[in-house]
């Protein structure tokens, strides 16, 4: 059986089970929790990890969460762009379609500045001087995605217009 854990300051907060549907079916996180949430749990073994309120988590697992957190977060950015993901989008630079190419090139220069914040910071907790912050916080360290401007073709005439 799967379970997860959700952490909260390094802590395992709560245990999340697998679910079995009437039909005996596993029931995946995704039908069950929003993405974020899914994204801020880690695989749990009942045998080797504390109970909740317990001994908190390796640092190096914690910080593989965030990571899978943020992948994922630059993922959806990459959605709302019109691409499957953050790696494709970014295959598209250079796309004869200039609003593709436009959009691909943003997105490449977000990516590379987005994982520049995280390297910095996660430097800084190596070194003890910071802690693993929540998805909130991570987010509030993140430079603001703002989408290449919208292109707008030039009006054409009404058939029946003047000519001018």
């Amino acid at each position: 059986m799967d379970l997860f854990a959700r952490l909260v300051s390094g802590q395992v907060a709560e245990i999340i089970p697998a679910v079995i549907d009437v039909e005996g079916r596993s029931v995946p996180l995704a039908e069950r929790y929003h993405p974020d949430f899914i994204a801020s749990l880690v695989p749990y073994d009942q045998d080797s990890q504390p109970e909740p309120g317990g001994e908190s988590i390796p640092q190096a697992q914690q910080m593989q969460a965030m990571d899978d957190m943020l992948e994922n977060l630059l993922d959806d950015i990459a959605r709302s762009q019109g691409f499957r993901n953050m790696d494709r989008a970014v295959s598209y630079r250079g796309d004869p379609n200039p609003v593709t190419d436009a959009k691909a090139q943003t997105l490449f220069l977000y990516r590379s500045e987005f994982w520049t914040r995280c390297d910095e910071h996660k430097a800084l907790i190596l070194a003890g001087n910071a802690e693993i912050p929540t998805l909130e916080e991570a987010i509030a360290l993140l430079p603001v995605f703002t989408p290449p401007p919208v292109e707008e073709e030039p009006e054409q005439p009404a058939d029946d217009a003047p000519a001018e």
